[in-house]
């Protein structure tokens, strides 16, 4: 992929050209693919194709890419790779939620005031999403690592260039944080 090319193809995306984004992704997608299958193969217990993951991510993020100025192919190049990891660690954590919510979801029942533990489950979940969403990043990255990615003290620590205890601590206080924000919400 040629500089000159690429900044064409850019500035006839600006035009509005479908054709010319078509083509910019159908050159990025062996890029892409590798940045997904890199990444897909640190999660081995997750079946998720590589084709279908870039293909969602072109249909969701990859058409913002043409607001953005690039200096270079390889500016391009690298945006595009960052946001498509970024793109499939989202949707890896997705559905391992959406896979642990189906699993508390079948185990529910109706109490005798007939309320469904179903709904307030469900609902809980929804919370501890959202609420997991505002934790300070490093309280985050561990708890999401620890919980959705089944990941051990040790890998978290070494992913991240951090002490075992400093990432056992940031687990500890992003639980805490869990519940004090949850208890919060509750009353």
């Amino acid at each position: 992929m040629t500089t000159e090319n690429t900044i064409t193809l850019l500035k006839r995306i600006d035009n509005g050209d479908s054709q010319a984004e078509d083509e910019l992704f159908s050159r990025l997608m062996p890029e892409l693919q590798k940045t997904a299958a890199r990444i897909l193969s640190q999660f081995p217990s997750l079946d998720e194709p590589v084709d279908a993951l870039v293909g969602v991510f072109y249909e969701k993020s990859f058409k913002r890419l043409g607001a953005l100025h690039f200096n270079s192919s390889g500016h391009l190049i690298a945006v595009a790779c960052r946001r498509m990891g970024h793109f499939v660690l989202d949707e890896l954590k997705r559905k391992k939620l959406l896979q642990a919510g189906t699993q508390l979801l079948a185990q529910g029942t109706y109490d005798t005031d007939g309320v469904s533990t179903r709904a307030i489950k469900s609902d809980l979940i929804e919370i501890i999403w959202d609420e997991l969403e505002n934790l300070p990043e490093d309280l985050h990255l561990a708890v999401v690592h620890r919980v959705i990615d089944e990941m051990t003290y040790a890998e978290i620590a070494k992913a991240y260039g951090k002490a075992i205890s400093t990432t056992h601590d940031n687990y500890r206080k992003g639980i805490e944080k869990l519940r004090q924000l949850i208890d919060d919400e509750s009353e």
